[in-house]
C-alpha cells in the first residue's frame, strides 16, 4: 500500500503538525518511519494541559520529557497553556528551552505561577524574541525580569501582560523596538499611582486597568498611533509632545458612576479628551455617551477653555465622536 504521508513534502508535513498540540504531534511519530523524528522539528510547539483531562502531574511529566529530547531546528513559536497554579521549576525549563532554541514568539496562558513571579532568568541577550505574552487569569504575578535595566530583549516588538505586578517606575523603556503594548488588569506596585509608558517606537497602546489603580498615565511615545483605554475611571494624561502622530483613540467605560460622583467623572472625562484633541478618530463606548448625556449641565469655564463640544454619531460597534469647536 502506498504511503501517502511519506510522499508529502516535509515542509507540508511540518505545517500540518504545527496546527496540533504537542501531545498529538508526538503521537504521529508512529504513523510512518519518516514521521518518527518530525515532531522534533515542528516550528510551533503547543504545550496544553487541556489535552490531559486535568491530570496536571501527567502533563508536567510530558512537558519535561518533551523538552529533554534533542532538537536540531530553532523554534518559531512556543505556546504554554495550563490550568491551576503552574510550578516555577517547569516554567523555568520551558522558558530556558525556548530561549536556547531562538524562539521568536513566546506565549504563556496560566491561572497562576508558584511564588507569584515569572521565573525568567536572563543570561544574555535574547535577540530572536519578537513577541512575548505573559497571561495569568487568576493571580497577580511579578515580572522582575522586565524593566529599564533589562535590555536583553533587543528586538521585542509586541508585549502583552495580564495580571502582572508592575514594580518598576519606568518598566518599558528597556525595549528599544517595542511597537505594541497591551496591559490587562495589571497592578501598580510603585511609590505612586502613575503608570509610565516611555517607549519611543511604540505605535499601539491598550490599557485595561483595575478600578482604582491608576491616577495618571505618563506617555513618552512620540510615534503612538493607536491608544485604547477601558477602565472604571479616567486618569490624567501627561505627554511631553502632545502625541503628534496619534490617529485613533478608543475609550470605554467599564463601570457606572454614582450620582454624587458624576461631576468628578465628567470633568475627568473632559480632561482626558482634552489631551487627545488632535486625534483623527475618537471612538467611545455607549456607556460614556449615556454618562455625558445624563449629566445635565455645561462644562465649567475652566474646562471650556481646553476642550470642545462633543457630538456623538451612532454606528454598529460604538459611537464615532465628532469634535466641533466651541465659541468662548
Amino acid at each position: 500500500m502506498e504511503d501517502r504521508l511519506t510522499s508529502l513534502p516535509e515542509s507540508l508535513q511540518l505545517r500540518i503538525l504545527s496546527t496540533l498540540d504537542a501531545k498529538y504531534v508526538v503521537q504521529t511519530s508512529i504513523l510512518s518511519k519518516s514521521w518518527f523524528p518530525l515532531w522534533k522539528s515542528v516550528p510551533i510547539l503547543r504545550l496544553n494541559s487541556y489535552d490531559f483531562e486535568n491530570r496536571f502531574s501527567k502533563f508536567d511529566k510530558f512537558v519535561e520529557k518533551a523538552l529533554s529530547s534533542q532538537r536540531e531546528m530553532d523554534l518559531d513559536t512556543l505556546i504554554y497553556k495550563r490550568d491551576k497554579v503552574s510550578r516555577a521549576m517547569i516554567l523555568k525549563k520551558v522558558i530556558d528551552y525556548a530561549f536556547s532554541h531562538n524562539v521568536k514568539h513566546l506565549d504563556f496562558w496560566v491561572d497562576g505561577v508558584e511564588g507569584r513571579e515569572w521565573p525568567i532568568v536572563l543570561h544574555g541577550f535574547v535577540d530572536s524574541l519578537i513577541s512575548l505574552r505573559l497571561q495569568s487569569d487568576e493571580d497577580n504575578v511579578r515580572c522582575s525580569c522586565l524593566g529599564p535595566l533589562s535590555r536583553s530583549f533587543t528586538n521585542l516588538t509586541d508585549l502583552y501582560l495580564k495580571l502582572a505586578v508592575i514594580t518598576e517606575q519606568d518598566l518599558f523603556s528597556g525595549f528599544p523596538k517595542l511597537n505594541k503594548l497591551t496591559l490587562v488588569r495589571c497592578q501598580l506596585n510603585t511609590n505612586s499611582k502613575t503608570l509610565k509608558v516611555h517607549a519611543k517606537q511604540l505605535s499601539e497602546l491598550s490599557i485595561l486597568p483595575y478600578e482604582k489603580d491608576i491616577d495618571c498615565i505618563e506617555l513618552i511615545t512620540p510615534k503612538l498611533k493607536l491608544f485604547e483605554y477601558k477602565g472604571f475611571r479616567f486618569p490624567k494624561l501627561k505627554t511631553c509632545d502632545g502625541l503628534p502622530n496619534l490617529d485613533s483613540v478608543v475609550v470605554a467605560f467599564a463601570g457606572c458612576s454614582k450620582r454624587y460622583d458624576e461631576k468628578r467623572m465628567f470633568d475627568d472625562l473632559m480632561m482626558f479628551f482634552s489631551k487627545v484633541y488632535s486625534v483623527k478618530s475618537l471612538k467611545v463606548c455607549k456607556g460614556i455617551k449615556f454618562e455625558v448625556e445624563d449629566f445635565d449641565r455645561r462644562p465649567s469655564e475652566s474646562i471650556m477653555r481646553t476642550t470642545e463640544y462633543l457630538e456623538f454619531i451612532s454606528d454598529m460597534k460604538g459611537y464615532l465622536l465628532r469634535v466641533t469647536h466651541c465659541e468662548r
